[in-house]
């Protein structure tokens, strides 16, 4: 993209003019009238107003209902305060015609077990390259997602060889917004604090956001933690998604502090080592890429002295364990309309929405023109996965479900909607110099997902050690490490679960584990007189106690163990429904919360702690009091 070209989009779209070299390498476009502008939809140019959620909603509707013949906006979800998570796909009408057997064809190639290497080298010929923009992950970093409507429009309205050239080359996923309702939160109190005109002192009130800020989802989570823990729709939704399209390139949009000016891709150190080289290098091609556009616009920019990609549960890192290159670009932030910087100058918010889409360009410009090679790393790097699997003396890694049936369930399941092939055993075995339980989970690591198993299970993953001296040589000067976030996350240990690790596994029957995160548990003796029991120990007895609350039940809780006459132990804590201080229908509704949380409570007609009294704690949904009951 040239300065003409920039200058004009800009002059067209209301951000104002750019200083024109029109003897750069000089390309000039028209704007189909045909497209619907910002400004023709929502009432201001854009730049001029921070967009709502709704508002960008409706701007990428009317954007499908304008061309859907090259628009296709897809739901993923919503999120808890109920607005649409969702992204579009734009390409050439015959990219999206076919875009079923696009994803298709990616699903092919990324499954070398399945797909002949004959195969994967037409799929290579023939696919379009695919890249997906992500906007928007912090609800207060505003310019991003109006930097995706400037994006979307300009896809389809430019009507300049190079355009359409991306277009026919790769399809465009682009994703505005995934923080709606920390957006919504900024934009919101942003207003109401305005006054006539916009200020640009920092201590004013318009940039001093209260708490909670815009930055986080409604349960205040940093989304752009969530993606190795998958707590938050935004974010799970989302990784449902990639590993439906496999896209060759991820770009996730923030913004920084306002004094700072544009960073991109290459990545800072410690790099993880389970990044591979060629990922590497084609990080780094990108970044020069984006380097060239820059310096056509004048744009100051950096890469490399901050911003790691070591932690795998950034949007930026965690896509790299499937083949994809991810990577994240930081924008000065104007936090609101206008921002004085320390040097002076006034950083305004059409500034970043600039940046933001120049940086969109420059990276769909490199996905298209490395179209073949990017498919072609994309499918070594699936086949390199199972290869280092096949080669491991760590082959297979056994978590056998006897020491936490609830935890280790989970786990499982988490591990599947991560796109890692999970297994469960139907009987006992012996395996890794262990006897395993039967229902112990089978992770074989010899599959296109090694790596993502390796870095979300592996105890350690380890920084260079010339990385790791320079830390402690900072250090002992009292000067601030080079470390960005998070240096350890390993889920075994987050789950309280231990792995077996072996070479090899004897002959037992597995099959394969879904994505569900908790097995349905039952009521036992749905007729009982007095009371069900519930033993309490794991992350089920919590969510039947909470569903339990919800379902306004009342609920008791021994503070001691105690026995039953038959011999049946229940540990400290247990739950304890009683007819008496219940609706009548407690069985059928204990039943219901038993398959939701998967806790089923036992029934009990005597109670016999070899003590004359027992103590509990009624459990109301405000707040727990003890007392004691007489057992007669």
């Amino acid at each position: 993209m040239k300065k003409t070209l920039i200058a004009a989009l800009f002059a067209v779209a209301g951000l104002g003019t750019v200083q024109a070299d029109t003897n750069s390498l000089g390309l000039d476009t028209d704007y189909r009238s045909a497209t619907p502008s910002v400004e023709s939809v929502l009432g201001y140019p854009i730049g001029s107003r921070i967009s709502s959620p709704a508002a960008m909603y409706d701007y990428f509707n009317a954007l499908q209902q304008a061309h859907p013949d090259q628009v296709k906006l897809f739901n993923y979800g919503e999120t808890w305060e109920g607005r649409p998570l969702y992204y579009v796909a734009i390409s050439s009408p015959e990219n999206v015609a076919t875009l079923g057997d696009f994803k298709e064809g990616m699903q092919a190639l990324a499954n070398p077990q399945r797909t002949s290497a004959d195969e994967a080298q037409r799929l290579i010929n023939e696919l379009p390259a695919s890249i997906w923009l992500s906007y928007g992950v912090h609800g207060n970093e505003i310019s991003s997602p109006e930097a995706a409507m400037l994006t979307a429009w300009h896809l389809l309205a430019a009507d300049d060889q190079a355009t359409q050239d991306m277009l026919a080359n790769t399809v465009v996923f682009i994703d505005p917004i995934q923080n709606p309702d920390g957006r919504s939160r900024f934009v919101s109190r942003y207003y109401m604090n305005t006054g006539m005109e916009h200020s640009a002192d920092r201590i004013s009130v318009e940039h001093n956001e209260p708490w909670p800020n815009g930055r986080s989802n409604h349960y205040l989570f940093d989304l752009n933690r969530d993606w190795i823990a998958l707590t938050q729709p935004e974010v799970s939704g989302q990784v449902e998604e990639l590993l439906e399209t496999y896209p060759l390139i991820f770009v996730d949009l923030h913004e920084m502090g306002g004094d700072q000016t544009y960073y991109f891709t290459p990545e800072a150190r410690p790099y993880n080592p389970l990044i591979a080289k060629s990922q590497r290098e084609s990080l780094w091609t990108i970044g020069e890429n984006n380097g060239r556009w820059f310096d056509e616009q004048g744009f100051d920019y950096f890469t490399r002295e901050i911003f790691d990609a070591f932690y795998p549960g950034y949007g930026a890192s965690w896509p790299l364990y499937h083949g994809t290159l991810a990577m994240t670009y930081e924008m000065a932030s104007a936090r609101g309309h206008k921002f004085r910087t320390e040097d002076g100058e006034i950083l305004t918010y059409g500034d970043g929405v600039q940046r933001h889409f120049i940086a969109s360009l420059a990276t769909i410009e490199t996905a298209s023109n490395e179209r073949k090679r990017l498919l072609q790393d994309f499918w070594n790097y699936r086949n390199q996965a199972i290869e280092e699997g096949k080669e491991s003396d760590e082959r297979y890694i056994v978590i056998d479900s006897k020491q936490d049936p609830a935890a280790s369930k989970r786990l499982a399941g988490l591990l599947t909607q991560h796109g890692v092939q999970v297994q469960q055993s139907a009987e006992s075995f012996e395996a890794c110099g262990v006897d395993l339980s039967a229902g112990s989970y089978v992770i074989d690591t010899a599959q296109p997902a090694h790596f993502m198993v390796r870095t979300l299970l592996d105890e350690q993953v380890n920084m260079a050690p010339d990385f790791l001296a320079e830390q402690e040589r900072l250090r002992s000067n009292n000067l601030p490490d080079q470390i960005y976030d998070v240096t350890a996350w390993s889920l075994p240990l987050m789950f309280n679960l231990e792995q077996q690790r072996c070479a090899r596994l004897p002959r037992v029957e597995l099959s394969q584990v879904s994505g569900e995160l908790i097995a349905p548990g039952e009521l036992t003796n749905p007729d009982a007189e007095v009371a069900f029991v519930a033993a309490w120990g794991d992350m089920n007895s919590g969510r039947l106690l909470t569903a339990a609350l919800r379902d306004g039940l009342s609920v008791k809780q021994s503070d001691l163990a105690f026995t039953f006459k038959d011999g049946t132990r229940y540990p400290a804590g247990s739950l304890i429904f009683t007819r008496a201080d219940n609706p009548d229908d407690l069985s059928s509704r204990l039943a219901e919360l038993a398959i939701a949380s998967g806790q089923g409570p036992r029934c009990r007609y005597q109670l016999d702690c070899r003590r004359s009294e027992l103590r509990f704690k009624q459990c109301p949904t405000s707040a727990c009091t003890t007392y004691r009951i007489g057992l007669g």
